[in-house]
C-alpha cells in the first residue's frame, strides 16, 4: 500500500498514471471473476454429461467383467446381475 501514498520525490503525472494502470487491472480482475460462473457453467455443463455417460458405461463393465471373473473362479456361487 506504500505505492498508493503521495508521491515522495517522482513526478506527479508518473504517479497518477502508475494508479491508473493499476485502477484498470482491478477492474479487469473484477470483471473476469464476475464472469466466471457463468463461463465455467457454460464449460462445464457438457463436460458433465461426457463424464457422467462414462461413468455409467465403466461401471456397467465393470459389473459384467467382475461377474465373469467370479463366475470362472467360483462356478457354485450364483452371481445375480444388478
Amino acid at each position: 500500500l506504500g505505492g498508493w501514498d503521495w508521491p515522495g520525490g517522482g513526478a506527479f503525472g508518473a504517479w497518477l498514471l502508475d494508479r491508473a494502470i493499476d485502477v484498470l487491472l482491478l477492474v479487469v480482475v473484477w470483471w473476469s471473476l464476475r464472469r466466471l460462473p457463468s463461463l465455467l457453467t457454460r464449460a462445464t455443463v457438457p463436460a458433465m454429461a461426457v463424464t457422467t455417460v462414462c461413468a455409467t458405461v465403466l461401471a456397467q463393465l465393470n459389473a459384467v467383467c467382475s461377474s465373469r471373473i467370479v463366475r470362472s473362479r467360483f462356478p457354485k456361487i450364483q452371481v445375480r446381475a444388478s
